[in-house]
């Protein structure tokens, strides 16, 4: 899917992320604060380590690309 069609989930503040990306990271539009976040696993620290940035890093070729998924709540929270 492209970031244009993913947009309306996006808006109800659903984790996205690339299916081309690595499995480390997503991001989510936290509607509460209008802004939006990114999570990182730090799977090398532990499980009480993960990142979490306030910012969006996309490129042209990001912006353009047509392999955006949407995540479940349920499926980033049952990451081991």
């Amino acid at each position: 899917m492209t970031l244009q069609e993913i947009t309306p989930l996006i808006e109800k503040g659903l984790p996205f992320r690339r299916s081309d990306w690595e499995d480390d990271f997503y991001y989510f539009y936290d509607t509460d604060n209008s802004r939006f976040v990114r999570h990182t696993y730090m799977g090398d620290l532990g499980d009480d380590y993960d990142m979490i940035e306030y910012t969006i890093r996309l490129d042209l070729e990001d912006l353009t690309a047509k392999d955006w998924i949407v995540l479940t709540w349920e499926a980033v929270n049952d990451r081991t």
